[in-house]
């Protein structure tokens, strides 16, 4: 098969194992400065000499589809002749492939195993927030009598833990997800969860479909939002926000759109060891720790500035521990950073943990911080809440408006490092009262948080647009 592959950036590098199975005739890009060039081993050329090369199809890498194939109608090549990156999987007719426990399945076999099924959508298949949302909202669907499968645009390292837990899942769901084959897949299912606003472009593709779709949003930066003035309106589409600061920012852009509350839930793990903990003024140091991609928008500076501008004799008495791999962040912020650690004697910074490793992690410390400077609804807050340990968040962290100060927990204002000095400073004073603000913090995950509080509203929420 001939193809021509217009767009040479992410996608392509991303797909270019796949694409390189065919004939690739050439490569095709806007960019005056790729033009002519060559690249692995094939010519660049822009987008007028495409009417001169011989070929069965041109596949659109790149995201902006709409404005790429408006312009290849105008060079004159049918829409029969275009293959678009959602659509990769109709060069090699590959069908959908479910993994469950070790194994794949068609979808067709798993269907005939399953009935009341639900499919929640996810970008991808990380160690953050919306994939473990899914994930235990998944197994809050299982509870209740639901068959549930999971797919997400990509893999990751959560489809382990979904082998282990015995959830189906699909991780190249970016493949096919504009093609008749989704289609026909969404007629098997009763609804479907589509789990951040990142997925506007899948949505849209739903927008024809009579399936029952829960769309919930998560986000609050305005990034998400910029050039989707429009919203899919179809009668299956509703809308729910994971938290009320994420329902505030959603109507601000979008005011004549009804978003109902849905906050995640996280499973219980703590099993009430806390009993036999030793308490915070045993030990050498107050630990803290901090969990999150290294990224401007976490704010690990703020924290580091806080201990940073301690006394001396309050540093020693403090260990910070960073956990989280480097995000895509400026280098500007990773030097900053740098700067900043190199100032604390009693630091370590620990990539990125499985949730198991998590959930013992979090017994051997005091006390979470989490200053973002945008976050909607952290789950890295909720499981420390749930594990008994006193919070710290800024004022721009989605619990902020459950928390009461000094009594199950603490608000600083944003970017405040001089606000939460002096919080640590009075912890490490009053080192008792970090077990009674822990157990207090946790009547919120109990409150808010809880698998029981879910079920109830996946309840209300499946009885209505079911039936």
């Amino acid at each position: 098969m001939r193809l021509i592959i217009w767009g040479t950036g992410r996608l392509y590098r991303k797909y270019k194992d796949f694409l390189f199975q065919f004939d690739i005739v050439k490569l095709c890009d806007s960019n005056p400065d790729k033009q002519g060039t060559i690249l692995d081993g094939v010519e660049i050329i822009k987008p007028s000499c495409l009417i001169k090369q011989d070929f069965e199809f041109v596949v659109v890498m790149t995201t902006a589809a709409k404005q790429i194939c408006n312009e290849l109608e105008k060079i004159g090549i049918s829409d029969s002749k275009i293959i678009l990156y959602s659509q990769l999987c109709l060069l090699n007719q590959s069908q959908i492939r479910i993994y469950q426990e070790g194994k794949d399945v068609s979808f067709n076999k798993w269907c005939a195993k399953n009935e009341s099924d639900i499919l929640l959508i996810s970008h991808n298949y990380s160690y953050t927030g919306v994939p473990v949302a899914l994930r235990n909202m998944a197994n809050v669907l299982r509870k209740m009598g639901y068959s549930v499968l999971m797919a997400a645009l990509e893999g990751g390292p959560l489809s382990k833990e979904l082998d282990l837990d015995g959830i189906g899942h699909i991780d190249n769901l970016e493949m096919f997800f504009q093609t008749d084959i989704f289609g026909d897949m969404l007629n098997k299912f009763k609804a479907v969860v589509i789990g951040s606003f990142s997925l506007y472009h899948v949505a849209v593709s739903l927008n024809k479909n009579k399936v029952p779709v829960l769309w919930w949003v998560h986000e609050t930066h305005k990034q998400y939002f910029i050039g989707k003035e429009e919203l899919p309106q179809g009668n299956n589409i509703r809308f729910f926000a994971g938290g009320n600061r994420v329902r505030r920012i959603f109507n601000s852009y979008y005011k004549k759109t009804d978003i109902k509350k849905l906050q995640y839930c996280i499973p219980d793990f703590y099993n009430n060891i806390s009993e036999k903990k030793m308490c915070p003024r045993l030990k050498q140091y107050l630990k803290v720790a901090m969990i999150g991609t290294l990224d401007n928008r976490k704010a690990q500076d703020i924290l580091l500035e806080a201990v940073v501008k301690m006394p001396c004799e309050y540093r020693k008495e403090i260990k910070i521990f960073i956990i989280g791999n480097l995000g895509e962040c400026e280098t500007s912020y990773i030097k900053k950073i740098e700067i900043l650690k190199k100032q604390i004697e009693n630091i370590e910074w620990i990539y990125e943990m499985s949730q198991k490793e998590l959930d013992i992690f979090y017994e051997d410390i005091d006390v979470l911080v989490c200053p973002s400077r945008d976050d909607p609804m952290p789950v890295v807050v909720t499981q420390a809440m749930m594990h008994e340990k006193v919070c710290i968040v800024s004022e721009n962290v989605g619990q902020a408006e459950f928390i009461k100060q000094s009594e199950n927990g603490f608000v600083i204002p944003n970017e405040d490092s001089n606000k939460l000095m002096k919080i640590l400073m009075w912890l490490l004073d009053n080192r008792e009262q970090c077990t009674l603000i822990g157990k207090a913090s946790r009547k919120i995950y109990e409150n808010e948080f809880s698998e029981k509080i879910m079920e109830r509203e996946l309840n209300k929420i499946l009885k209505e647009v079911c039936n």
